[in-house]
C-alpha cells in the first residue's frame, strides 16, 4: 500500500492556494490514534453499506454472471472484517433478530408500531460496531411485524 500525504511526493504541483493550505495543514496536523481508529470505523462503516448495495444490485443480473460478484462482496466484507479484528472491532449484523428496546440501535420507523407488536429487525441500515470494551458505535434498523403463529 502506498501511503502519500502530499502531492508534491509524486510531483504533482497543484497552483490552486487553497488546495495548497489544505495539504500544510493535513501535514502539520497530526492525527490521535482516537481519531484513526474512529476513521478506520467510518470506512468499515460506509464499505458494509455499499457492498448490501451491491449485494442488491447483483439480484438483476443474469444468473450466469451473478456468482462471481457475489464472490467479490463476500471478499470485500471478509477484508472490512479482517481489517477491524486487527483493532479488536467487529461488525455485528442484526438482520433478522427479534427487537428489543435494549438493542444498540435507533429504529428509524419505531413509530410505525403499536406497544404489543412483536417487531423483528427487518433490514440494517447501520450495523453496530462493538470492541473489546463493549458497544462502539450504534446501529440503525427497520423494523417490521412477526408474524405470530
Amino acid at each position: 500500500m502506498v501511503n502519500i500525504t502530499s502531492s508534491q511526493q509524486i510531483g504533482i504541483q497543484c497552483a490552486h492556494p487553497m488546495v495548497r493550505r489544505v495539504e500544510r495543514k493535513a501535514m502539520n496536523t497530526p492525527s490521535t490514534a482516537a481519531e484513526e481508529r474512529q476513521a478506520l470505523i467510518d470506512v468499515c462503516v460506509e464499505g458494509w453499506r455499499f457492498a448490501r448495495i451491491f449485494e442488491r444490485a447483483i439480484l438483476k443480473l443474469p444468473p450466469s454472471e451473478a456468482p462471481r460478484h457475489i464472490n467479490q462482496a463476500r471478499y470485500f466484507l471478509k477484508k472490512v472484517d479482517d481489517g477491524l479484528e486487527r483493532f479488536g472491532l467487529r461488525i455485528v449484523n442484526l438482520t433478522g433478530q427479534p427487537y428489543d428496546p435494549g438493542l444498540a440501535v435507533s429504529a428509524l420507523n419505531i413509530g410505525d408500531f403499536g406497544a404489543d407488536d412483536v417487531l423483528y429487525i427487518e433490514q440494517v441500515v447501520e450495523p453496530v460496531v462493538m470492541g473489546p470494551e463493549g458497544l462502539v458505535r450504534g446501529g440503525t434498523v427497520m423494523l417490521a411485524k412477526a408474524l405470530q403463529l
